[in-house]
């Protein structure tokens, strides 16, 4: 990961019809994932560049080790993207982090393959949290609380994407 600062100057921009964009932007994030399975052909490693928000909150979050990256096949840009966890019996499954997060605007097979499903099992939440407890679960669709222990009640499920990948198979650094 790659962060550069804008060195607190607002970027300037103009668009194709001449109007100005004054962002507050607080500067560039490069991120460089390594591509295990994807749907489309990709290089094994892919570099995304974003943009941080005016509070400097990063586009993507870095603690989960795993994610499922949502890029726009035409432009490779970043479109959204899921940490994924582990339902304690090796499934692999990609969590909405809140309300954002609904797969609305895409287009149906695509809000197909990630509409959540119900976990047989609540999943202890295993990333940090940011910010209040109370706030990160009333945000999030998938999240509950069970006295002070966050739980996971959701997930969209990696192997209906890409068929018997398992959460082991992430430690394998294989692609398929």
């Amino acid at each position: 990961m790659t962060l550069t600062r804008e060195d607190y100057r607002a970027p300037l921009h103009a668009d194709r019809d001449g109007l100005i964009t004054i962002s507050n932007s607080c500067g560039n994030l490069d991120a460089r994932f390594s591509v295990l399975r994807s749907t489309a052909p990709l290089p094994h490693s892919l570099t995304l560049h974003l943009e941080m928000s005016e509070w400097c909150v990063q586009p993507i979050r870095f603690d989960p080790p795993f994610w499922l990256l949502v890029i726009d096949a035409d432009t490779r840009d970043y479109v959204r993207g899921y940490p994924i966890f582990d339902d304690n019996d090796g499934r692999a499954f990609a969590m909405q982090e809140n309300d954002a997060d609904v797969v609305n605007g895409f287009d149906s097979a695509i809000q197909r393959l990630l509409t959540p499903q119900q976990l047989a099992e609540p999943v202890g939440y295993p990333f940090l949290i940011y910010g209040d407890l109370h706030s990160a679960v009333e945000g999030s669709p998938d999240l509950r609380l069970d006295g002070t222990r966050v739980m996971i009640t959701r997930g969209v499920p990696i192997d209906a994407i890409f068929p018997s990948f398992m959460y082991d198979d992430f430690f394998q650094k294989r692609r398929r």
